[in-house]
């Protein structure tokens, strides 16, 4: 179940960046950019919980990487803001 969740959202963003490498748990020390690297962060997991309320879940962070720039800050801000923009209307 989890690959088919990772493989959707894989899917998903390579349409809405074709030009971003996507990284799932680790990012390589030379990666490219710009990418995403998709992370399952392990949340809270607690089995008595979920079995009493029937509950599973699956916490996810998603990190974009921008291209870099010459300025004060080393990532382009306004392609960062665009990204996320992108990676919250996905969801």
């Amino acid at each position: 179940m989890y690959q088919d969740i990772f493989s959707a959202l894989c899917q998903l963003l390579g349409t809405a960046f074709p030009d971003a490498e996507i990284y799932i748990g680790e990012l390589p020390q030379q990666f490219t950019r710009p990418s995403i690297l998709i992370e399952d962060d392990g949340g809270k997991y607690d089995p008595e919980y979920n079995m009493q309320v029937g509950e599973n879940t699956l916490h996810l962070t998603v990190v974009c990487f921008g291209r870099l720039t010459d300025g004060y800050r080393t990532e382009n801000q306004l392609e960062l803001m665009e990204m996320k923009g992108k990676v919250i209307g996905l969801f």
